[in-house]
């Protein structure tokens, strides 16, 4: 992805730069993991879905034709922003189910060895040691994004009823697991 579609899509340049970059990557997350369950919901191949030299044409072949597939498969006609809420609204079933188990922030964390052992090659994240600060900004970004409460990580009710999941709203609320 070059700094200018960074900028377009997930608002700043610096979602693109992999070793210093901070604004824009918990937006980039968001929608790659929507991204992602999309291919999972539709059974797609990972190697070809997420396989490609440009970010234009890995949205072409994981939205656009992914769309026309399953419009053609189902005889429905969905729009591109109907699949991606597709893919967001699993996500967060996933992830309210997740928080039903006891899953908090505390969870959305990676190994604390990447935090003190630097990456090891020589691509552009070697020799990197994440930030721990860092990674929180980018996760409370991500949160936002989502429309989960930094501070706990857990989802909020408008979230779960935009994407039409009241049940779950109301099933993580009796169990004191919904975002206050």
């Amino acid at each position: 992805m070059t700094p200018e579609e960074a900028e377009k899509w997930w608002g700043s340049k610096e979602a693109v730069d992999i070793k210093y970059g901070l604004k824009g990557k918990g937006r980039m997350l968001k929608f790659s993991e929507d991204f992602v369950t999309l291919g999972d919901i539709l059974g797609l191949c990972k190697w070809a879905y997420y396989r490609s030299s440009t970010f234009p044409w890995l949205y072409e072949k994981g939205v656009t034709l992914a769309t026309d597939f399953y419009n053609a498969c189902s005889g429905r006609n969905l729009s591109e922003q109907d699949m991606l809420k597709v893919g967001e609204r699993t996500w967060n079933i996933e992830k309210s189910y997740n928080t039903r188990c006891g899953a908090t922030r505390a969870d959305d964390m990676i190994p604390k060895r990447f935090f003190e052992e630097p990456l090891k090659g020589d691509g552009p994240s070697g020799g990197a040691v994440v930030d721990r600060g860092k990674f929180e900004a980018i996760l409370d970004e991500y949160y936002d994004d989502r429309g989960y409460e930094k501070k706990t990580g857990l989802p909020k009710r408008e979230t779960l009823e935009r994407l039409d999941l009241t049940d779950i709203a109301d099933d993580l609320a009796i169990r004191g697991k919904l975002a206050k």
